[in-house]
């Protein structure tokens, strides 16, 4: 559902700043809990418990650490062999030629990091980016943990931010615009200063319609 509450001057604007998330939006992550990630607990006895889970303590009922003795090593895996959600290569290039300014906002982690691991995995993102032939206008990597896209949203002006995780949207829309890119996790989530889309070509075509308001 769309409130009306964003309805506001932003939309006068005919070509934007639009944030784009990573993990849950271009890439597949929960395809790749579904598989690697279960496979992984699956082997110590641990099947799925809840396949619309955000994480994996959720997901497969484990603690924080056991989550991340997979993630420690897997992490290098995922962000070379996550695959792209459909679409999105095909919509990011029809939003740039519409004119908008494309700024991918990210807080995957060791990203931020300022030390080997992290500029590691800021060229794994970037390499991920163009094999994908994903097209951006800048690349910003916020810290890990909620709450900093919405730092990066106001600093980059951001007019309209495409989030899955729903602690991620319940603090960046308060303060900008969010659609809600659907993932299982986040069907149930529905906030104010949101509108939801279900694939990339609603992405395009809800941007075009506020556009020609």
């Amino acid at each position: 559902m769309f409130h009306v509450v964003i309805l506001t001057e932003l939309w006068y604007h005919v070509n934007m700043i639009i944030g784009v998330d990573i993990d849950g939006v271009l890439a597949q992550v929960h395809e790749w809990y579904l598989d690697d990630v279960a496979k992984y607990f699956l082997a110590q006895g641990k099947p799925i418990i809840d396949a619309t889970a955000y994480s994996a303590t959720d997901m497969f009922g484990v603690t924080r650490e056991q989550a991340n003795e997979y993630w420690d090593t897997a992490i290098w895996r995922y962000a070379k062999d996550v695959e792209v959600i459909d679409g999105a290569a095909e919509y990011m290039a029809m939003l740039k030629k519409d004119g908008h300014t494309i700024i991918i906002n990210t807080a995957r982690w060791l990203s931020n990091q300022d030390d080997k691991d992290g500029e590691r995995m800021r060229a794994l993102v970037r390499k991920w980016l163009l094999n994908h032939k994903i097209p951006y206008d800048k690349l910003v990597f916020a810290e890990f943990g909620g709450g900093n896209k919405m730092t990066s949203c106001r600093e980059n002006n951001i007019d309209v931010h495409i989030e899955d995780s729903p602690k991620e949207i319940e603090l960046v829309a308060p303060h900008t615009p969010v659609i809600i890119f659907e993932q299982p996790y986040n069907r149930d989530f529905n906030i104010q200063n949101t509108h939801r889309a279900r694939s990339w070509r609603d992405v395009h075509d809800y941007i075009n319609k506020i556009k020609t308001r």
